[in-house]
């Protein structure tokens, strides 16, 4: 194999190829970056078996053929590679060249035989959808996500859609997030696709510009943005049914707005426990929602923040972490509270949107 391409796009396909090389896999050619020249591109492809990814660059090739080498050599060499010119890539018996005009490096190659070949979702079921859009829906919810193995279905994000709306959610079971999104013409049934396979989705879509053509099956999905083919398998696992727990009325209602929130929770978990528990209360008749911490090692803080507010008092305590992350998710200038009395989960919203709700269980103290 002889090839020549752009310092810039070589940079970019490794540094994309590299994020889904197993490190740590029995098996030589998972922990390697595959480059396949033919025609007038080479591409890129890595894999974990658990999803992986092939990107196209511009080339111009001399002669064609394919190559693998370790993904971690690759990448820490091209990421440290001065100079915006092109790149010289060719094979001399069980070795990789890559020289520029400052620097010349040998690698010692892999058996590219055992590499594996990335599966091709068919085009029976898809959806359209603007990338950027997606990834931004499917970000908005996947820190809800549980980190822990035991429950597979739980380390998901769920992607359905129906009348009209893509809805995505995510949980950990102590809390719970979903975003719709306006997606006519098609009904997409619940695929979970697992959380890590998702983050990586979400990098690539939010690289993307314009529509992206997503492919599932019922154990595969797929989809091309840009240059980039990525493809991931799905969860075989029932995600629990959230719908019953998000309601559509509130006993008691605060809106406040989301800096304040915000600069109170950063106050609040300098004294919160080591459960960053934090006390609740909604007072409508003060027109406040109150949050106070109390750590035996630190000391205590209250916050009274002015409100909006209607309804029943009432006094909780939540994990002031789960509250938090939730602004990032909303960025309106005022958040919603809502709740159903003592001991049921608090909702909150963007102001004024129906289209995203987080729901938080509330702790015992």
């Amino acid at each position: 194999m002889q090839v020549e391409v752009a310092s810039s796009d070589l940079k970019t396909a490794v540094g994309i190829a590299s994020r889904f090389v197993s490190r740590t896999a029995a098996l030589e050619a998972l922990r390697g970056i595959l480059f396949i020249a033919e025609g007038r591109t080479v591409t890129l492809r890595a894999t974990n078996l658990e999803c992986g990814v092939e990107i196209s660059i511009p080339a111009k090739i001399g002669d064609g053929g394919l190559v693998a080498v370790p993904g971690s050599t690759l990448s820490s060499l091209v990421s440290n590679m001065g100079g915006n010119g092109k790149v010289t890539i060719a094979t001399t018996g069980n070795l990789l060249t890559i020289k520029t005009e400052q620097a010349s490096s040998n690698i010692k190659t892999l058996a590219h035989e055992d590499f594996p070949i990335l599966p091709t979702v068919s085009g029976e079921h898809s959806f359209s959808v603007k990338a950027s859009e997606f990834a931004k829906t499917l970000r908005s919810v996947a820190f809800c996500a549980s980190v822990s193995g035991i429950k597979p279905e739980l380390q998901s994000v769920l992607v359905s859609a129906e009348a009209g709306t893509l809805s995505v959610a995510a949980t950990d079971s102590f809390r719970l997030a979903e975003k719709k999104t306006p997606l006519k013409g098609v009904e997409i049934p619940r695929l979970l696709i697992p959380i890590r396979n998702a983050a990586e989705m979400i990098r690539l879509l939010e690289d993307g510009s314009g529509e992206t053509e997503v492919y599932y099956s019922t154990d595969q999905l797929s989809l091309r943005v840009k240059d980039a083919y990525f493809t991931t398998r799905l969860i075989d696992g029932t995600f629990p049914n959230y719908k019953t727990l998000l309601p559509s009325s509130y006993s008691t209602e605060a809106v406040v707005l989301r800096e304040d929130l915000s600069q109170a929770l950063k106050s609040l978990s300098l004294f919160a426990d080591s459960y960053a528990q934090v006390g609740l209360s909604v007072e409508p008749k003060k027109k406040s929602v109150t949050f106070s911490a109390r750590n035996t090692d630190v000391g205590e803080h209250t916050a009274q923040l002015s409100a909006a507010a209607q309804g029943e008092s009432l006094e909780m305590n939540f994990n002031g972490r789960y509250i938090a992350d939730a602004l990032g998710s909303i960025t309106s200038e005022s958040v919603r509270l809502g709740f159903n009395g003592v001991g049921k989960p608090l909702a909150m919203m963007p102001a004024g949107d129906t289209s995203f709700v987080y729901i938080v269980m509330p702790m015992n103290r």
